[in-house]
């Protein structure tokens, strides 16, 4: 399995470079750190990275990190967690409508930032199995050679009809 890539999104560069250390520190690659909003949407969509850490307030006022963070989630469908001093309402009610994996204030325990991390990438590797499972699953019930429904999909829908009948208490017929 490849190392997960992370974007780090901070315009203070003594903090990135303190995160960029705890990321790698816990053995994943940090993708890049940029300073803007505009820079963030590029570099997330030139490197693919598995996760942005993102910073709401950034001194490059052309884009703010929610701005950033949604373009970000909509087009690429990657997962943002928030890195901010700002904790006000307004701020908080604009952040949540861009679904973030989580948020964390400033001053943060590195610990707390570690843990929500390997959480994003262990929901990650969970969903990636989840629909492999799901591709396995109807892989396992179409025929290769005839592109048709298999025994197996005829066995499994019997049973269904069956439950169904012995519930709701209504005849069955089968036409083979």
């Amino acid at each position: 399995m490849a190392v997960a890539k992370i974007l780090i999104v901070e315009d203070e560069i003594i903090t990135a470079q303190a995160i960029a250390t705890q990321i790698k520190r816990l053995g994943y690659q940090v993708s890049d750190i940029v300073t803007s909003g505009l820079a963030a949407v590029a570099k997330a969509a030139e490197t693919r990275p598995d996760l942005v850490l993102m910073d709401i307030v950034l001194k490059h006022r052309e884009m703010d990190g929610i701005e950033a963070a949604n373009q970000i989630r909509s087009q690429l469908k990657i997962p943002v967690i928030y890195l901010t001093a700002h904790s006000e309402e307004a701020t908080l009610a604009r952040a949540k409508v861009t679904e973030p994996f989580g948020y964390i204030a400033k001053p943060f325990k590195f610990e707390h930032l570690l843990f929500l991390v390997d959480r994003v990438m262990e929901t990650r590797r969970l969903r990636e199995l989840a629909g492999q499972s799901e591709y396995y699953r109807a892989l396992s019930n179409i025929d290769d050679l005839t592109g048709i429904h298999n025994y197996r999909f005829f066995k499994d829908m019997l049973v269904h009809e069956l439950e169904r009948h012995t519930r709701y208490n209504r005849p069955i017929s089968l036409l083979m």
